[in-house]
């Protein structure tokens, strides 16, 4: 999902990148073709999230193919849709309906036998959202931040529960607001 506009306001609740992209590209990517194609939004990232690799002998691109390549519209009405991909040997549909609030499902099927799956929700705000500051409400699960070259793409056991968040680089923090005008990044992980 590229677009999510707020009708009264005109305001475009998703980010973009502060840069020109290139056309968008589909199939199992590396880092940089997929960084260099990417126009901001919400995608859906599977078989695969983060560094592209190779399972079974089967390569997946950088946060999975479904994120960059087309998905087909099942459905559509007025307030909600149904999308589709299929691909390395899974179906995933996912269902988009806005009422007082945006939901989006995905469910994910095999289609012939057991297939490697990691997904994840790459989603970006956008500045009219977050604007003058953020706010993030999840269930209490560990969380700690993620090291895309060192791991682990999930919390320790013992790590703090959300709102803190244990980082890479030891102590802790809390994660669930922060003004605007405090300029950082962070990339974490909340399991349950």
């Amino acid at each position: 999902m590229l677009d999510l506009v707020e009708l009264g306001s005109g305001r475009q609740l998703l980010g973009r990148p502060p840069f020109g992209s290139e056309a968008p590209a589909p199939g199992d990517l590396d880092e940089d073709p997929w960084t260099a194609a990417w126009r901001g939004g919400w995608q859906g990232c599977l078989p695969n999230a983060g560094t592209a690799c190779e399972v079974d002998a089967i390569r997946h691109g950088f946060h999975g193919r479904a994120s960059n390549d087309p998905w087909v519209v099942v459905e559509a009405g007025e307030r909600d849709c149904g999308v589709r991909w299929e691909g390395h040997g899974l179906a995933a549909e996912r269902r988009m309906e806005v009422s007082n609030a945006l939901t989006i499902t995905t469910e994910v099927t095999a289609l012939d036998q057991g297939a490697p799956l990691v997904a994840l929700e790459h989603l970006s705000l956008g500045l009219e959202l977050i604007e003058p500051r953020v706010e993030l409400e999840l269930p209490a699960g560990p969380a700690s931040e993620l090291d895309d070259s060192l791991g682990p793409a999930t919390p320790a056991e013992d790590a703090p529960r959300w709102p803190e968040i244990a980082l890479a680089g030891g102590g802790t923090e809390r994660g669930e607001r922060w003004a605007l005008e405090e300029q950082r990044g962070r990339v974490y992980v909340v399991r349950d």
